[in-house]
């Protein structure tokens, strides 16, 4: 027997089908052109209509409908809506009680009922009575607990959740739960408006506008907007008095706004603080004996406008340089004392790096700050220069890194600096502005050396980037921390290649770096001219560039090896093979 009641679902009124699991009732009703199956009320239903209910009776199937007594009476009359013959007051209202002993009817008695559903702060607060079927039923919503504390059943405010608690248990009425359910779409799906800038349209502001009965009458009132169907956006002129004006409308209406348009007059993540106060913060990490003459040394750097790092660096390497000298006068010692203290530091665990930035920065004080002539700066011996050559990966390695990383944030960053072989520091100091979209160009500012340049725009990355923008809306810096106002950190960089890489199962030590230097090599395998290749790179000196000939494929591609030539392998098959 199929029973027919009528419940409201999916903001309209349906006809439910319930009944035991029968195969022949679900193929014939999996025939009916409006039946859909509820997983919240685990039954079928068909639309609330006079077509329906007629395609319904055509199968042949049993059916009862479930009777509703006519409130205010205290006679059973049964009133049958004309263009359905569903009962007029069968609704699942407080209003009107169902008068049936069948089991399947899950709409309860008013004794039967919660004693009190509140709503508040975005929760349904629950006091009912314990019976095993309203626990597990309470149990089965989502987002639901068992707040123990005040003896109440705490649900999450969501329409379905709302539609089952009023199927259920009929505790509202009519009215009631229309505001209910107005207040539940407004706490659940509030008014939010997103306006942000994309390079895709650099005319333009994008703005998303979500939530329940959102509004866009004033975005319609724009002349020259345009609607962005695939990105479900709005696009307006980049105009203040228009962003101004949207947002005072939508202000005015109570919703959210989330405005990441950048601010012209705000820095966004760079120290305000100057060279000098920085110095003064740099003094109080040295002895106070030695703090004179990094002051002195300190200053010269700042005037000749080297970088921050370089200056912390320079300072630290030439205060161990002093400590050494045990209070000796840098003045009164040579280039045999220098010499020794280097020879000194290459005893230790130390790295080429590491002496020759120590090197630098005392050839920088005796040449820039006492400006001595007569000591002979050409007598300090640096290390014997290693020759390492960069690890390399092929196109398919480096696909397969591509291909693991699952965030879409973080497949951006890796294509951005292999598909223009930037070093780390560039493509974290990149500005959304620095995207040069008509002229498929990325504008590198003040890279190393303090110069700028120009690098490619790959067709692939300007199709990641439309998705980029779109989901992450960066500000200012095209790779963004958490907190939106500084770029994104080396050390998470870094991760993510070394994820990567494990992921693709390559075995070698991979970095960022690496994917710049695979960026030089396969353009090298190419035919690309090295000559465009240090340009890319930004590389002073050509010798730096022609490191990569060293490891690239093009040239051996033509050199068979000598082993080749010999026809003794074909043996070596027949006796080795399994």
């Amino acid at each position: 027997m199929i029973y027919i009641d009528k419940f409201y679902h999916r903001n309209d009124w349906r006809i439910k089908l319930s009944f035991t699991f029968n195969e022949v009732y679900i193929e014939g009703i999996k025939t009916l052109e409006t039946a859909r199956y509820s997983k919240t009320y685990k039954s079928w239903y068909i639309d609330y209509d006079k077509k329906a209910f007629h395609e319904f009776k055509l199968l042949g199937l049993p059916f009862k409908i479930n009777a509703v007594a006519n409130s205010g009476t205290n006679s059973s009359v049964y009133e049958k809506i004309e263009d359905t013959g569903i009962e007029k007051n069968h609704s699942p209202f407080i209003d009107s009680d169902i008068h049936s002993n069948d089991s399947d009817n899950n709409v309860r008695s008013t004794s039967e009922r919660p004693q009190k559903i509140r709503f508040s702060n975005g929760n349904f607060y629950i006091t009912i009575n314990y019976t095993a079927a309203d626990s597990a039923f309470l149990k089965s919503l989502k987002g639901s607990y068992w707040n123990s504390k005040y003896a109440n059943w705490c649900v999450k405010a969501t329409l379905e959740n709302l539609e089952a608690l009023q199927e259920r248990f009929s505790y509202y009425r009519e009215a009631d739960y229309l505001k209910t359910k107005q207040l539940v779409l407004a706490t659940s799906d509030p008014e939010v408006i997103e306006l942000y800038l994309t390079p895709e349209h650099p005319d333009c502001v994008a703005i998303k506008v979500r939530g329940w009965r959102v509004d866009f009458s004033i975005l319609k009132s724009i002349t020259d907007r345009s609607y962005d169907k695939p990105f479900k956006r709005w696009l307006i002129p980049y105009k203040a008095a228009i962003i101004q004006r949207i947002i005072e409308y939508y202000n005015g209406k109570g919703a959210t706004i989330i405005n990441r348009i950048p601010d012209t007059n705000k820095s966004y993540g760079k120290d305000h603080k100057n060279y000098h106060e920085k110095q003064t913060y740099l003094l109080t990490k040295f002895d106070l004996v030695l703090q004179p003459l990094i002051k002195e040394y300190s200053d010269v750097l700042i005037s000749q406008r080297y970088s921050w790092s370089t200056i912390k660096s320079y300072c630290g390497s030439f205060a161990k340089f002093l400590f050494y000298l045990s209070g000796r006068p840098p003045s009164d010692v040579d280039h045999h004392v220098v010499n020794k203290y280097i020879r000194f530091l290459s005893g230790r665990k130390v790295s080429d790096s590491l002496i020759h930035n120590t090197i630098n920065a005392i050839k920088f004080y005796y040449q820039k700050v006492l400006f001595l002539p007569d000591f002979e700066i050409d007598r300090i011996k640096r290390p014997r220069t290693r020759h390492t050559l960069p690890t390399i990966l092929s196109i398919g390695e480096v696909d397969r890194m591509f291909r693991s990383v699952t965030n879409l944030k973080h497949l951006t960053l890796l294509y951005s600096i292999y598909s223009s072989g930037l070093r780390l520091n560039e493509v974290l100091n990149l500005r959304v502005q620095d995207i040069l979209w008509d002229r498929n160009q990325i504008c590198i500012k003040c890279a190393k050396g303090k110069k700028d340049r120009m690098v490619m725009l790959s067709g692939i990355l300007k199709e990641v980037l439309k998705t980029y923008f779109d989901q992450y809306q960066p500000i200012h810096w095209l790779f963004e921390g958490q907190d939106r106002k500084t770029n994104y950190s080396r050390r998470s960089v870094a991760n993510i290649v070394k994820k990567a890489a494990m992921k693709a199962g390559i075995s070698r030590r991979v970095t960022p770096h690496t994917l710049r230097h695979c960026f030089a090599t396969h353009l090298l395998d190419r035919g690309t001219d090295v000559r465009y290749i240090q340009e890319l790179l930004g590389h002073k000196d050509i010798k730096t560039t022609l490191i990569y000939t060293h490891v690239t494929t093009r040239s051996m591609e033509s050199i068979k090896s000598p082993l080749d030539q010999f026809h003794s392998h074909d043996n070596f098959v027949k006796n080795w093979k399994v």
